[in-house]
């Protein structure tokens, strides 16, 4: 009994320290103002009420004074209205500095969230109480010219590519260490793997709102499906799109028509070149004239051969078959 008693005595002094939590210390305050600045405000990026709020932080510590814990525990962005009710909240992103220091964070709000755009918002920020004695708020009030004066989805997105931009390459200048964009072929976006994760993390679904920012886009699929009817032929399925716009340039370049730019640099080559392929291959062109008349049929569909010339070509196919068939068996 008493060998048993020493052993949960020993157990309970060993699990103790991992039960009770130790008290948490104290970080000194930083050494200046913490502040936001070059605020934007942005709206129908992905559907027509959404609203995005952007812009950057400054939360200065020394170098040699960086807190342990992570800037996301230690200080919170909130966004409140003229009541001072809290409309969302955000934490610093956890890249450069350990947080502290500059950086970007946003305030996203969808449709539903109904909020106001172009409405003076003020963006708190405030520290944790569980790491400062006496913990302190900093505030700052959007101005009205914070706020885009774009009106459509296409302004927004690129107002917000700017923006964006803008931020990432004084955030470069600040953190030379590391490279935050690059140049493209569209221009300037956002540097792979450094850039394009961090912006991704300080604005959830920027692939989207500003898809321009990344070398690699991710664009919208057109999926809405074509009905046609049964009058609908083949030639007007191309009506007004760049096949059309193509083979009307190039018809204009030579002087001819589009249908006859078709069958002589379209129709004409690939016959010539199936009935040669099946003279070497099989030793006779038979099979290349049936090919061919398949190919012939189909660019007459399509609109791209005289529906004369088509009918000769049969004709002369017709008499053709006929011959071998009647008499050139005997």
């Amino acid at each position: 009994m008493k060998l048993f008693i020493k052993i949960m005595v020993l157990l309970i002094m060993f699990i103790l320290p991992f039960v009770i939590p130790a008290p948490v210390s104290a970080i000194d305050d930083p050494s200046s103002t913490p502040a936001v600045e070059n605020i934007g405000g942005f709206k129908m990026l992905i559907g027509s009420g959404d609203v995005l709020i952007f812009g950057e932080y400054n939360i200065p510590y020394a170098d040699d004074k960086i807190p342990p814990m992570p800037a996301s525990s230690t200080y919170i962005f909130r966004l409140l209205d003229d009541s001072g009710n809290e409309l969302g909240r955000t934490v610093p992103h956890v890249f450069f500095d350990y947080g502290y220091n500059k950086g970007a964070f946003s305030f996203y709000f969808s449709t539903g969230d109904n909020l106001t755009f172009g409405e003076s918002y003020k963006i708190r920020i405030s520290q944790n109480p569980a790491y400062f004695d006496t913990p302190k708020s900093y505030d700052y009030v959007m101005s009205p010219t914070s706020w885009t004066t774009a009106e459509t989805q296409e302004a927004n997105r690129t107002a917000l590519t700017i923006a964006v931009i803008a931020t990432a390459q004084r955030l470069e200048a600040e953190y030379t260490a590391y490279d935050i964009v690059e140049s493209g072929l569209s221009g300037t976006v956002l540097s792979s793997p450094t850039g394009e994760t961090y912006f991704r993390n300080v604005i959830y679904g920027i692939q989207v709102m500003a898809p321009s920012l990344f070398l690699l886009q991710m664009l919208p699929y057109d999926i809405e499906e074509r009905e046609y009817s049964v009058n609908t032929t083949y030639e007007e399925r191309h009506t007004g799109t760049w096949v059309q716009t193509d083979v009307e340039a190039t018809a204009s370049q030579f002087g001819l028509t589009a249908q006859a730019i078709m069958a002589m640099i379209f129709a004409l080559p690939v016959c010539l070149g199936f009935i040669i392929t099946s003279a070497k291959k099989f030793h006779k062109t038979e099979p290349g004239f049936l090919v061919s008349a398949l190919v012939i049929l189909m660019v007459y569909m399509m609109g791209w051969m005289p529906a004369a010339i088509f009918a000769s070509i049969y004709q002369i196919m017709g008499i053709y078959i006929a011959y071998v068939w009647f008499y050139a068996r005997g």
